[in-house]
């Protein structure tokens, strides 16, 4: 059976989207493994403490302790999605507190910091306005009213901690430049689990994720390697 040209251009018109979403797909997934048991330089990030409206090495936090899991998030004031996400961190955050406690703590850093400055970073977490949001605002966000150019902005709720910055590009040279980009790292700065792209498109696996991890590092190991319940 042959084919017209037009009917072969409607056809290849409406495989172009389902071969770029299976590449994408592909390519998170090849991104995850990766970055699996890789070092995440945690020596590398400063904080932005609100307190005291100074920025301050990540590691000279240890009064407040030293968790079991770092949730890091990599965004940039570039990267659309990951501002979009931001909300839904704010209940990952509630929640995991909640049934976790100090156990987990969320760090979301900038990255790479030659595409946001410690400058924006500070400006942003304070107003946060985010352009190109505004015909789909998350559910309870406000939406600014239009400009001149004809752009609106929606103002979002960003997470509830102290935002942090890369201090150099090693992250994105050792890890790359795919962003969001959801790391769960463990004391030692091993990256136990890789979550590429936006959560919002993977509900809930951010938070079995966390809880998984959180599970199996509480669980005791025996001088033989195995855990005490596999016994």
């Amino acid at each position: 059976m042959t084919h017209s040209p037009r009917r072969l251009l409607i056809l290849f018109l409406l495989l172009v989207p389902l071969l770029h979403a299976e590449a994408a797909g592909r390519s998170e997934r090849d991104i995850e493994a990766s970055l699996l048991h890789r070092q995440y330089p945690l020596e590398s990030v400063a904080v932005y403490s609100r307190a005291t409206q100074t920025w301050e090495p990540l590691r000279s936090r240890s009064s407040q302790g030293r968790p079991l899991i770092w949730v890091v998030n990599l965004w940039s004031k570039s990267c659309l999605p990951c501002l979009e996400e931001m909300p839904e961190f704010r209940k990952h955050i509630e929640l995991t507190q909640r049934k976790l406690g100090s156990a987990v703590r969320f760090l979301f850093v900038a990255d790479p910091p030659e595409q946001t400055s410690a400058e924006d970073v500070v400006r942003f977490w304070q107003k946060p306005f985010v352009d190109g949001l505004a015909d789909k605002c998350p559910e309870g966000e406000l939406r600014t009213p239009m400009r001149r150019d004809g752009v609106a902005s929606c103002l979002i709720k960003v997470p509830d901690v102290d935002p942090a910055r890369s201090q150099t590009d090693e992250v994105s040279r050792s890890l790359g430049e795919l962003r969001p980009l959801t790391l769960l790292v463990d004391r030692e700065g091993t990256v136990r689990q890789v979550i590429a792209g936006s959560v919002l498109s993977r509900p809930n696996v951010l938070q079995e994720a966390v809880e998984q991890l959180v599970s199996a590092i509480k669980r005791p190991v025996s001088s033989s390697g195995h855990s005490a319940s596999s016994r």
